[in-house]
């Protein structure tokens, strides 16, 4: 009955598909297999393994939104784990899930489930989120492993909303959800467009897929990064952080965004704006 009440997708999205049903993985891929378990029925999950790094993070994650015609205000995540050789080495080693909640309020919760990495095979763990005065927008759902040495493997990741009755699947997610992103009314912020698309450019483009992303300043190397192997239309914005209102402020950081994005080359068909937020309320 648990797995028909899951709303998490068993499909892996490939380096090469656009997509927003799924696990995806970053440069670090995982293998995938199917594990069965023989119990009163034969049941059959999808199962993440990979090898930890000392320095670095290896994680798959899924997006999931939730129709907005519901009003759900909790869930229950539970997940499978196993472990082979596995030793710490940093202080704040990591290995187990953590589940990224946004709230209908444009608030952010975070639940976690931690493993030991002594863990019998095979052990699972659960943990339950409920929001008493708001309701659930989306999840972020994150399998991952920090600071170890030695092989982890993930199996039968279930994610169950509460609802007050049966709903089908298709009728609690929205895989093509609608603009849900509310302006914080006592966020101070400037915006500004330093590339703007034309429409014969988009007229002409209107056939190809288009990258649309978002980005504080701080990350503008891993999307430059990025944008070097992407040849279609790029929407982007670019958040930057100031600690004055004054022009002065945020000059520099305009000036060198631009000539950032220059040396990339983007596409005629590129729109890129920049958004100023003052730090100081």
């Amino acid at each position: 009955m648990r797995s028909v009440l899951n709303v998490l997708s068993s499909h892996v999205i490939s380096s090469d598909e656009i997509s927003l049903t799924g696990w995806w993985m970053d440069h670090a891929r995982w293998d995938t297999d199917i594990r069965c378990f023989n119990q009163k029925w034969t049941l059959c999950s999808k199962g993440f393994s990979t090898v930890c790094k000392s320095d670095g993070i290896r994680a798959v994650y899924q997006y999931v939104t939730f129709s907005q015609e519901l009003s759900i205000n909790g869930l229950e995540f539970s997940v499978t784990a196993t472990a082979d050789q596995l030793e710490p080495q940093a202080i704040a080693a990591s290995f187990g899930a953590l589940v990224l909640i946004k709230l209908n309020d444009g608030s952010f919760e975070t639940i976690q489930i931690q493993f030991p990495s002594n863990i019998d095979p095979l052990t699972m763990k659960s943990i339950s989120f409920s929001a008493s005065q708001t309701s659930i927008i989306s999840v972020t759902v994150m399998l991952m492993c920090y600071g170890y040495t030695g092989s982890i493997h993930f199996t039968d990741p279930i994610l169950i909303p509460h609802v007050s009755s049966y709903i089908p699947k298709k009728r609690i997610v929205d895989v093509c959800p609608a603009k849900i992103v509310k302006s914080h009314p006592s966020l101070k912020s400037k915006t500004e467009e330093i590339f703007k698309a034309n429409n014969k450019s988009i007229k002409d483009h209107y056939h190809l897929i288009t990258l649309v992303t978002q980005v504080s300043m701080e990350r503008l190397a891993i999307l430059e990064r990025s944008l070097q192997l992407w040849e279609g239309p790029v929407s982007l914005v670019i958040y930057v952080t100031t600690k004055r209102s004054e022009r002065s402020a945020y000059e520099w950081q305009r000036l060198y965004i631009q000539k950032k994005l220059k040396n990339i080359k983007l596409a005629s068909s590129s729109h890129v704006t920049l958004v100023f937020g003052d730090s100081k309320k």
